[in-house]
């Protein structure tokens, strides 16, 4: 959320230009929901590849000790991380998305 506070503040000049060329309040709601929900999602999936490294440097240490040792991951829950990843920043985006289509052109050319 603070990150999407920051990318509206420092982009308010653009917003501005956007709102007075005609940008509609729903098209750059929408814009600015699906880069929240985007950078989430990519953060959800560094986790995810991180996490599956991890799994398989335990999976070759515990097996040394063990020999029938196997550690699996669902593919379900690679999915359901992503999932919840992505409505996470849409959630926690909403906000400051909201704050950037209040903003009249006015405000946001004098803003500097």
């Amino acid at each position: 959320m603070n990150i999407m506070l920051i990318t509206v503040t420092e982009r308010t000049r653009e917003i501005g230009i956007r709102r007075a060329v005609g940008c509609r309040q729903r098209t750059l709601l929408f814009q600015f929901l699906l880069e929240a929900g985007l950078i989430s999602l990519s953060g959800g999936i560094f986790g995810i590849l991180i996490g599956l490294g991890l799994n398989y440097l335990l999976t070759i240490l515990v097996s040394i000790s063990w020999d029938d040792w196997v550690l699996r991951i669902d593919p379900v829950s690679i999915v359901a991380g992503l999932i919840v990843s992505f409505l996470t920043g849409i959630i926690f985006g909403f906000y400051p998305a909201l704050k950037a289509t209040r903003l009249t052109p006015e405000q946001c050319l004098r803003y500097e």
